[in-house]
């Protein structure tokens, strides 16, 4: 039973090997990936990858940057500098106040 369990197995792992280089699928490379031909062929098989990465380009040549791009690009740039301004200006007058204070 165990014979025969064992080279079952190895028999079926030999059927799963990737074919010879001459009987090859051509839209395959060598690690099995997918191939495709054309923009077009990879936006019919993606269509919602094909729409991001279509609004992207084209937000790229209006020459906006990509951390302003997407659905609350503007909010969170401009978040991040209120944060950073107010942290700065914080430490700044903070580390005046606390050096007067040791003098």
């Amino acid at each position: 039973m165990l014979v025969r369990s064992t080279r079952a197995l190895s028999s079926s792992l030999a059927r799963l090997s990737i074919p010879a280089e001459s009987g090859y699928n051509k839209t395959l490379n060598e690690h099995g990936g997918w191939i495709c031909k054309d923009k077009e062929e990879w936006a019919k098989w993606w269509p919602e990858l094909a729409e991001k990465k279509r609004m992207h380009t084209e937000q790229m040549k209006a020459h906006i940057p990509v951390h302003m791009q997407g659905k609350y690009g503007k909010i969170n740039a401009t978040f991040d500098q209120v944060v950073v301004h107010t942290t700065f200006f914080f430490t700044l007058f903070y580390g005046a106040y606390y050096m007067q204070t040791q003098a």
